[in-house]
């Protein structure tokens, strides 16, 4: 029950790209809630057909700036901050769907907080989907852990709220790629207090390898700047990013396993055969030995991957569950720990990569892209 007293106004600010997405049902779900101060702003660039129609009725319940131009997410935001009045500021992306009592939720875990990052799921609707989804948890489970460190490493826009006052103070969305995680990690810096909110939003997965690879390229573009932008504070604080490179890429867990197992499974192994050596007749010495090299050989190769994978997919799945994580099974895990995270750190890296050697140029841009 929301009560009265000492009450945040909460300004709502959803910028859409020309395609309306799920804006009806937030609107219609927000002026439900029960949560009564609240305003809503619209913020549309270059609206389709379909999305021109919807302005009509949005302007019954919200207040609707329509950009005939795009002038980029990180304008529609800015912008819509400075329409607004409210002393809590909560943004969603237009292809979020939101639980129908999502202010209430908001006003109560923000009341002694300065930011909310908000759990985000996938609408699962196909096998990359629910690869996405688990790349979601991932996420999840890293800023779980970072936020017990009072630290927001990688704040997902998509939905999120942030007290106007705290806003003002880190100054804002800055004209950058990933202007989320860059607010994130100045929230961070400046010591403000973070909450998670638990259940939260879902939103819209890439359906397709093209859509999937264009949003990833974004992300490690713009993610390759925060780093660089915030580089100190980021390697003085590894308990908060450590955990997240192991989780959203657990296949790095082979390359520890790989170099404590070869030199332990050496020695057991080479003891071993120095054991039987001495008991057994040398031509049957001989054949053992043969054959216990080439299973070294093999072990060397397949162990730590077998024992990396299997760790890591235990812990997921018992998390999975016990969050009620939708959407994770056997043949996503495989394919996520095999397939998608070793593709995903690749296409990070190569973007990292490309940003360091041209950033002193400022010749970074984005071709679908605009801040």
């Amino acid at each position: 029950m929301v009560t009265k007293i000492n009450m945040h106004m909460i300004s709502v600010i959803v910028p859409v790209y020309k395609h309306s997405g799920f804006v009806n049902d937030i609107l219609d779900k927000l002026t439900k809630d029960i949560y009564p101060s609240r305003e809503i702003i619209i913020v549309v660039d270059e609206p389709d057909s379909a999305t021109k129609k919807d302005i009509e009725r949005w302007r019954d319940v919200a207040t609707v700036i329509e950009r005939g131009e795009r002038g980029g997410k990180v304008s529609a935001l800015n912008l819509g901050v400075s329409l607004s009045k409210g002393d809590v500021l909560l943004f969603i992306d237009s292809d979020v769907q939101i639980p129908p009592d999502l202010l209430s939720r908001v006003a109560e875990k923000i009341k002694e907080k300065d930011i909310v990052d908000i759990r985000k799921e996938v609408i699962s609707s196909g096998f990359l989907a629910r690869l996405v989804n688990l790349d979601y948890l991932n996420s999840f489970l890293s800023n779980f852990i970072s936020h017990k460190f009072n630290i927001l490493i990688a704040l997902n826009g998509a939905c999120f709220a942030v007290k106007r006052d705290f806003f003002n103070k880190i100054g804002g969305f800055r004209p950058t790629i990933t202007e989320d995680i860059d607010l994130g990690i100045r929230a961070s810096e400046k010591r403000g207090k973070i909450a998670l909110m638990n259940p939260g939003v879902a939103t819209v997965a890439p359906t397709s390898l093209k859509e999937w690879y264009i949003q990833r390229k974004r992300w490690g573009t713009g993610g390759a700047i925060v780093f660089l932008d915030h580089i100190g504070f980021i390697l003085r604080n590894p308990k908060a990013w450590v955990p997240s490179l192991l989780l959203s890429f657990p296949s790095m867990l082979y390359i520890g396993l790989s170099l404590i197992s070869d030199s332990i499974l050496r020695r057991l192994i080479l003891a071993a055969i120095i054991l039987l050596a001495l008991r057994v007749p040398l031509p049957l010495a001989t054949i053992m030995f043969s054959s216990i090299t080439l299973t070294i050989s093999i072990l060397e190769k397949m162990l730590p991957v077998i024992i990396s994978f299997i760790v890591w997919m235990g812990l997921i799945s018992i998390i999975a569950r016990k969050i009620k994580w939708n959407g994770v099974g056997l043949p996503e895990l495989f394919a996520y720990y095999f397939i998608y995270s070793p593709i995903l750190l690749s296409l990070y890296l190569i973007s990292f990569i490309r940003v360091l050697i041209t950033r002193h140029k400022n010749t970074i841009q984005l071709e679908d892209w605009k801040t």
